[in-house]
């Protein structure tokens, strides 16, 4: 697997580089048809699948054992290097990937439970911080102020739904899914119940069934094989 950025990327980045250092005040707005280009989250993948593969790899790991923090940090920055990122001496910090959970990418990396049983496993996930922005753009987007057709909301909140789960579809996302899942379906439940003067919760009016079915809003069901 190589880590360097393809060029058809790169060439994207010097163009935005470029388009903002020229035009300061320029906001991106429209940039989710690049964010979901098929290039780009397959290179994102192998940077997180990377990432995991730093979860896992004990030899590595072993100097943080030892209390060997130059050495620690020395491997930290080759990584780094690997993918074209600096380090940030200010915000770094040596933690025990067997014991102590880092985030990396949008995914949580250390201990995980399995629900079920409770038995711990090294794993990932993606990250608390990770399902909050999703759920904030879900929120974003169905405001009382959206009067545009359903259709048309739907599409959208698809859009990010389906974008979210290409890149957070790997390690243990069961937790995560119904976490996002729960938070879709209660907003769009009431952004349609203020849409059609519902004067209750709307849960007769808008079950699950019907958001996740007729409605046309994605669910994100877990990959298969994934550990919860």
């Amino acid at each position: 697997m190589s880590l360097a950025t393809p060029s058809k990327l790169r060439e994207l980045q010097i163009k935005l580089y470029r388009k903002a250092n020229d035009e300061p005040e320029f906001r991106f707005y429209q940039l989710y048809d690049k964010v979901y280009r098929e290039d780009i989250l397959n290179h994102a993948y192998e940077l997180a699948k990377f990432g995991a593969r730093i979860v896992n790899c004990a030899d590595d790991f072993a100097i943080l054992s030892r209390g060997k923090a130059k050495e620690a940090l020395e491997w930290t920055r080759g990584v780094l290097e690997r993918l074209e990122l600096t380090l940030n001496e200010k915000k770094t910090s040596i933690r025990n990937a067997r014991r102590q959970r880092f985030d990396f990418l949008g995914y949580t990396f250390g201990p995980h439970y399995r629900m079920r049983t409770g038995q711990p496993y090294l794993g990932y996930s993606p990250s608390t911080k990770s399902v909050a922005r999703i759920k904030e753009k879900v929120g974003d987007l169905l405001v009382p102020s959206n009067v545009k057709p359903w259709a048309e909301v739907s599409e959208r909140l698809n859009q990010k739904l389906e974008g979210w789960r290409a890149y957070f579809g790997r390690g243990s996302t069961a937790k995560a899914y119904r976490a996002v899942d729960q938070h879709v379906y209660d907003t769009v439940r009431h952004f349609l119940r203020r849409r059609h003067q519902v004067s209750s919760q709307g849960t007769r009016q808008f079950p699950e069934e019907r958001v996740f079915g007729s409605l046309g809003v994605v669910r994100l069901p877990g990959p298969m094989g994934a550990r919860s």
